[in-house]
């Protein structure tokens, strides 16, 4: 569904109601986007879904096959350079997925040979790079363990923490950290040029579409229903479109 399409389904539900549903196209492209942050947020976890002991999402990542190709496009992977042990998160970023690094091990081989009756030893040293899991902890699991005698942080088991947009390593030399994440959507966008009514004609040249899965965008629709229908105070839109995101029907 391009966002034209997108746009006429929304006018055609808000017409059902007795509001007459007319939705100025110049605010279009702030309700898709709104959509599309909302419906990710839901899909990679609700933290208001959570109960005392049960923190399981009405909607979660990873829970089905289903949820992981909704937040598939989604998914990005960048090569932070630390310096002095801090980086700075990407700006698109939205949650972590997964966060390695690399840990360089050296195994030095000795070996001996015969040169004249005399026993000569030589060494061979191999370098091998090896993926490491990086830590993520919050601000006093994490200043425990740099204080630790037993746990301190090596390049084998670093640990980070984030503030604001900053990342903090420890060690300080943590070997090419990867940042597996979730990030923000690009954003849809409704363009249109308006007819010699005032009517907007879906201009696809200056619109981009949602980044989510075709199967998924009915869904964003009623998203979007939802606001009109309060904007409006249509109930019985609102409901409606309540209905048809909580079921799935």
């Amino acid at each position: 569904m391009n966002a034209g399409e997108a746009y006429q389904s929304v006018l055609y539900l808000a017409n059902k109601s007795s509001y007459g549903g007319f939705i100025d196209p110049s605010k279009f492209t702030s309700l898709m986007q709104q959509a599309e942050m909302e419906w990710l947020y839901k899909q990679y976890n609700n933290p208001k879904q959570y109960s005392r002991d049960e923190a399981t999402p009405l909607y979660g990542y990873a829970m089905t096959q289903r949820m992981r190709d909704n937040i598939r496009p989604y998914k990005k992977s960048i090569l932070l350079t630390p310096v002095n042990g801090k980086a700075q998160l990407p700006a698109d970023y939205l949650h972590p997925i997964a966060f390695f690094a690399n840990n360089y091990e050296t195994t030095v081989t000795p070996s001996e040979s015969l040169d004249r009756c005399y026993t000569t030893t030589n060494t061979a040293s191999t370098t091998t790079t090896t993926l490491v899991s990086v830590q993520l902890l919050e601000d006093d699991e994490f200043g425990f363990r740099v204080g630790s005698v037993t746990r301190k942080p090596t390049l084998e088991y670093p640990i980070a923490k984030m503030d604001g947009n900053t990342i903090t390593f420890a060690p300080n030399n943590t070997l090419q950290p990867t940042l597996y994440y979730i990030r923000k959507p690009i954003g849809a966008i409704f363009g249109y040029t308006l007819d010699a009514d005032g009517n907007a004609i879906y201009d696809p040249t200056t619109s981009k579409s949602w980044e989510a899965p075709d199967d998924c965008h009915n869904e964003l629709v009623e998203m979007i229903c939802q606001y009109v229908g309060i904007h409006v105070l249509s109930t019985e839109l609102t409901e409606f479109a309540r209905y048809k995101e909580t079921t799935g029907f």
